[in-house]
């Protein structure tokens, strides 16, 4: 014997964890919005700002003449310096800052989806 489910029940359930899913969206969104516009710096050489405005103003990196390093530096640190440029260190912050504003979008849009479908539902088996 199968179980008789009410008709929508399923819907109801639906609606009630894309509230969920909704608001762990935004929290994604909001989390990887943060990582774009946290600033980055090199130390010493350069402020590179928030990852968000380096990319987009397409800023370039600043060196050090290991040969002449700046007064305060030693040979060492200046090549150092130079190998951790701000261009790696926005990377390090903006790759996962789109991914999880990307994965926020995307779970908020699934979460549109099944909140219509579950809605649109319910109003026909009412």
């Amino acid at each position: 014997m199968t179980a008789v489910h009410a008709p929508g029940r399923w819907a109801e359930r639906v609606i009630s964890v894309t509230s969920i899913l909704a608001g762990l969206a935004l929290v994604l969104i909001v989390a990887g919005a943060v990582l774009f516009a946290l600033p980055v710096s090199n130390p010493r050489v350069q402020s590179c700002g928030a990852p968000a405005s380096f990319l987009l103003h397409g800023r370039v990196d600043t060196y050090v003449d290991p040969n002449k390093p700046p007064k305060g530096f030693t040979a060492a640190q200046a090549l150092a310096a130079n190998r951790d440029r701000c261009r790696k260190r926005v990377a390090a912050r903006a790759v996962p800052g789109a991914l999880l504003a990307g994965s926020g979008v995307a779970l908020g849009l699934f979460a549109a989806i099944a909140e219509w479908t579950a809605r649109s539902a319910r109003r026909r088996a009412l």
